[in-house]
């Protein structure tokens, strides 16, 4: 099994250092001009860091039965109900906004984390929806939708 995911660690690396040869070639540009290969560039980087931190994860750990019941477990109750919730917040966005789908998206997934309702969920979900919208929409002059509230 570790062969197998070692291949796997190693496709995925190199695919990543190709994909940030690509981008590079495209040009970076900068944070507030960023140019055609930026995106790609950073995603890769991304990509390559997991990558080397799964294959150092793999070479130090010793019991895969564990990890394995682990997964299984935390798949149904939380990587399923994680990516239904990002679902549903892209479906809402259109509907009511940017700044109320994030705190709503951020108090869902900080509950299904904790695997319980916790009322500190709320503050840290508006303070993250506040601060995407003020660097996004404000600094960064993106434009998201908005909800019946006007933000």
């Amino acid at each position: 099994m570790k062969a197998r995911d070692y291949a796997a660690n190693l496709f995925l690396l190199g695919f990543a250092l190709l994909i940030m040869k690509a981008s590079y070639g495209l040009g970076l540009g900068t944070m507030r001009v960023p140019g055609m290969g930026f995106t790609a560039f950073w995603a890769a980087f991304i990509m390559a860091v997991l990558s080397v931190v799964h294959f150092v994860v793999i070479y130090t750990k010793a019991d895969e039965v564990i990890g394995a019941a682990l997964l299984g477990r935390a798949l149904v109750t939380k990587i399923l109900p994680a990516f239904a919730v990002l679902f549903a917040a892209t479906w809402l966005m259109s509907s009511i906004g940017f700044v109320t789908t994030i705190c709503l998206l951020m108090t869902a997934l900080i509950i299904i984390v904790r695997q319980k309702v916790t009322w500190s969920a709320l503050p840290v979900a508006v303070v993250t929806a506040v601060a995407c919208h003020l660097l996004f929409q404000t600094l960064l002059s993106g434009q998201f939708p908005r909800g019946a509230f006007g933000f």
